[in-house]
């Protein structure tokens, strides 16, 4: 089996009462991406914020981010596109990723599209009604189809970010039309804390996003969790060939907000990794990650997440390098 890949998904647009920890400004960012990096992660996903908290959508404000965490880490970088935060068109989402390739120092390795349109309001079971009612991420398929091409010519990898299986689907006829080049590099989205939106974080949630995987193609798999805990899929995902993407910007792990506990996430996210001989790699190996060899093992996750999950000691864990084994980029 290949070796695990870990993205860290740093801030989001997480506030700070929820984890005194997440990074806003690019110091922070530079900061912890060294910190996940050390721990075993091998990809940082991150949102530029301004010191407030706010989103901030300006190139100095990437330059800045990704300055730092070259500087401080080896980790491979995928930004945003800004979500719904961004003014102006859809396209006007690439403007920043397009202008940082200009610059081999700056040009970040993934870029995440999200292959499909959906509700991203957050409903509040306490109190029984929704937080926002107007939020619609919206991405056409003339959108989608501008993004791969650009990509491509910019020498940037497309994360596809899938919601629910629609997005699956929209994301193989973008690879049906030769969009996206081998191995495609497919991102499952689970929702939990009121997040509609996506597929829940269960075993059934995760498979029914396997279960439409083109069976007849080298791919890659990550999942991660939007307002829920990640860890008890975490090893079903692993166990089943897939990897993971975890962080306090998807969730606030809130007693972890002490500094002495930062990256430790990512070891514990790792741990389940030693179970099923899955260590770490550093992330040069994650460029080529997806061999021929493969196996999507769908048909495992329900059994596999049934078992006891229990997690060995932190100090019991192995030490490894981070990896990114099989991205090609």
């Amino acid at each position: 089996m290949d070796k695990l890949i870990i993205e860290v998904r740093v801030n989001e647009y997480a506030p700070r009462e929820s984890n005194r920890l997440i990074p806003f400004t690019a110091d922070e960012l530079g900061r912890d991406a060294a910190a996940v990096h050390n721990a075993g992660a091998s990809i940082v996903h991150f949102h530029p914020r301004q010191p407030d908290g706010a989103p901030a959508h300006a190139l100095a404000d990437y330059e800045a981010a990704i300055t730092q965490i070259r500087r401080q880490s080896g980790v491979l970088i995928n930004p945003t596109l800004g979500q719904i935060t961004v003014g102006g068109s859809a396209l006007d989402r690439l403007r920043p990723i397009e202008a940082l390739a200009r610059s081999p120092l700056l040009r970040p390795e993934l870029c995440g599209i999200d292959p499909g349109s959906t509700n991203i309001d957050v409903y509040d079971s306490t109190a029984q009604r929704f937080r926002s009612g107007d939020r619609v991420y919206a991405n056409s398929h003339d959108t989608l189809q501008h993004f791969c091409r650009r990509l491509r010519e910019l020498g940037i990898k497309p994360a596809l970010a899938c919601w629910s299986i629609p997005f699956v689907r929209s994301a193989c006829a973008l690879i049906d039309m030769g969009l996206i080049d081998d191995p495609p590099y497919f991102f499952f989205v689970c929702g939990e804390g009121g997040t509609l939106g996506a597929h829940p974080a269960t075993p059934e949630g995760l498979r029914a996003f396997t279960d439409h995987l083109p069976r007849h193609r080298n791919l890659v798999w990550s999942v991660g969790c939007k307002g829920g805990n990640l860890f008890p899929l975490a090893m079903a995902a692993i166990a089943a060939g897939g990897h993971v993407a975890i962080g306090i910007g998807d969730f606030p792990i809130r007693n972890w907000a002490n500094p002495r506990m930062r990256g430790w996430s990512m070891r514990w996210s790792a741990s389940p990794a030693w179970w099923v001989a899955r260590s770490p790699p550093q992330p040069r190996h994650a460029r080529c990650l997806g061999s021929p060899q493969t196996k999507l093992a769908a048909s495992r996750i329900p059994a596999v997440f049934n078992s006891p999950l229990k997690l060995p000691c932190l100090d019991t864990v192995p030490t490894s390098n981070p990896t990114t084994s099989g991205l090609r980029f």
